[in-house]
């Protein structure tokens, strides 16, 4: 019979660890929680209520990086944030890329489409289908229409429209085309959407109607091309008289001709009394 040895080890028993690290997560698994997280770190501010999107106006009307027609007027601001939330846009979105003229919004043809394309429940496509400095055209396609739809937009209906000669037109016909034709079909398809929602050339047009034809807009230095329209169109309407003499072209007879004009017309009508105030309206968020 053999002796054990007697240098002989005990066998090891093996000890579970406290605290075990957490076994790896499949790959799918580790790029949804990916995505998931950069989806919260991007995802946008927006107000849920009236206070804090007044609390909000209050506090950007007082940075400088602000637009100037906004510094310091934390209820324009407001205006503002409203119309864009009414729209789909978040508020820094609002602040960039709209204005609000005398209650309308205003914004460039590619904000329009983009608000379209943002409710892909509603618009299956909307893609540019051409574009030279001659004609531009874009085709869309509404979720429960039978049939897409196709515009276009030429130079000769530019021309016809008196825009073909102003200078962005002039240096830049196929962008301006492009423009004009895309906020045409998203109006024309999209009413909806972009109800009461205007582009620079239109709300300028508006401008034109009110001041007078032939008048010019200019804006002041440091200032910007709608702000200057919103000014214009604040503006106290002018006598016939006025607009022409701006002109620097009336002849004397011509100008005694208005003067004529001027000694008959009608004096202003009586402001209209004014009306019982409305009740408090609740803002919904």
């Amino acid at each position: 019979m053999t002796k054990p040895a007697t240098n002989a080890r005990p066998a090891l028993t093996p000890v579970a660890d406290p605290d075990p690290a957490p076994a790896p997560a499949a790959p799918q698994a580790q790029t949804a929680l990916a995505v998931q997280t950069v989806q919260a770190e991007i995802a946008p501010f927006r107000p849920e209520n009236l206070n804090q999107a007044a609390r909000l106006a209050t506090s950007l009307a007082k940075s400088t990086m602000l637009p100037t027609a906004l510094r310091g007027k934390p209820a324009d601001v407001l205006v503002v944030l409203i119309t864009g939330h009414e729209l789909g846009l978040s508020p820094m979105q609002s602040i960039r890329g709209m204005h609000v003229i005398e209650g309308k919004a205003v914004m460039s043809a590619e904000m329009m489409s983009g608000i379209v394309r943002f409710h892909d429940g509603t618009c299956k496509y909307l893609m540019l289908v051409e574009s030279t400095d001659t004609v531009a055209t874009y085709e869309t396609h509404r979720i429960g229409d039978p049939r897409a739809v196709q515009l276009s937009y030429t130079i000769e209906q530019a021309s016809k429209a008196g825009l073909a000669g102003k200078d962005n037109w002039k240096r830049h016909p196929a962008a301006m085309l492009r423009a004009r034709c895309l906020t045409a079909i998203c109006r024309a398809v999209y009413s909806d959407l972009i109800n009461g929602v205007y582009d620079p050339e239109e709300i300028e047009t508006i401008a034109l109607e009110a001041t007078g034809e032939g008048r010019r807009l200019a804006p002041a230095p440091g200032t910007s091309r709608l702000d200057a329209l919103a000014a214009t169109l604040k503006a106290p309407a002018e006598k016939p008289s006025d607009l022409l003499a701006e002109s620097g072209d009336i002849v004397d007879d011509t100008a005694e001709f208005v003067d004529h004009i001027d000694d008959h017309l009608p004096e202003s009508a009586p402001a209209p009394a004014a009306a019982s105030p409305a009740q408090p309206q609740i803002l919904d968020f």
